[in-house]
């Protein structure tokens, strides 16, 4: 059993059990019994009516509806994604599956696919990440392709520089 000190923490600076500082939200029962009362004040024909006014409001080009329709329906957007550490964060998520035979053989068509530059389309019923992990492979498979491109015209391009200055 961990000992208390006088600041209600234990000796790894955890909060101990039966600390006294910490005694949770005081106005929280407030808050339910007032919560409780609103809800009790609307019927379901009430949030019906309601619900048709924003609707109404949302047709007729209300801005502040249409946000608040779409911010309960749709929920928050994703966070964009930062493409500075998009591929750190696909291998992190590469690195954290169990490899199987699905994943290793669509790995073995990103591979062909970037030696004999042919276009693959993979089918894949799994989950979304591997989807996802999926399309990264593909991406990255026709970036190394242009890099490849890049490099030859580059040398193409360094050869005459050099043919010339001869």
């Amino acid at each position: 059993m961990s000992q208390q000190n006088e600041s209600g923490r234990n000796e790894n600076g955890q909060f101990a059990k039966g600390n006294r500082f910490g005694k949770g939200n005081p106005f929280a029962r407030q808050v339910a019994q007032l919560r409780k009362a609103l809800v009790d004040a609307f019927s379901e024909e009430d949030i019906a009516e309601i619900a048709q006014k924003l609707k109404q409001m949302c047709l007729e080009g209300n801005l502040a509806a249409i946000k608040i329709v779409f911010s309960y329906l749709l929920g928050k957007p994703d966070a964009p994604v930062d493409p500075d550490t998009l591929d750190l964060k696909e291998w992190q998520i590469r690195e954290q599956e169990p490899t199987s035979a699905t994943s290793a053989s669509v790995k073995a068509s990103a591979r062909r696919a970037n030696r004999h530059q042919t276009v693959i389309s993979v089918s894949v019923a799994a989950s979304a990440r591997r989807a996802t992990s999926v399309k990264a492979s593909a991406r990255r498979a026709r970036a190394n392709r242009h890099q490849t491109v890049i490099s030859a015209s580059v040398a193409a391009s360094a050869r005459r520089v050099t043919s010339v200055a001869a």
